[in-house]
């Protein structure tokens, strides 16, 4: 193997690892009660609703062919930080944020206590 075989096989191992480090940008439409990502002709999104000081975690969706780049937890993360961050609490119907706030438990302090309670009745 030659060195510029080598140098070009680390600089192109560097791209791999640089291009799975980077989150992919999430955009804020409060108009459409959402958080975004495109790529292209793709767009995933995490939809939410607003009933008083309580925001309603609806549904997560991200198309196949963008599947691939963890968008879904990027969404889930943003969409939190944003209640958190506005002082809101939360109520998760989804059930992809379902499934990351308990792969996450710091997010646990954000429930509506009310909501808890429906959910323990429906069990």
């Amino acid at each position: 193997m030659t060195l510029l075989y080598q140098k070009e096989a680390f600089c192109a191992n560097i791209v791999i690892i640089l291009q799975r480090m980077e989150k992919p940008e999430i955009i804020h439409e409060p108009e459409n009660t959402r958080f975004v990502y495109s790529e292209g002709e793709n767009e995933a999104e995490m939809v939410y609703k607003m009933r008083g000081n309580t925001m309603y975690f609806m549904h997560t969706g991200v198309p196949k062919s963008i599947s691939n780049k963890k968008v879904a937890t990027e969404l889930a993360r943003v969409s939190l930080e944003y209640a958190r961050d506005q002082g809101y609490k939360i109520a998760v119907l989804c059930p992809f944020i379902e499934a990351y706030v308990k792969r996450h438990p710091e997010w646990y302090e954000l429930y509506d206590p009310h909501f808890r309670l429906r959910l323990k009745d429906r069990k």
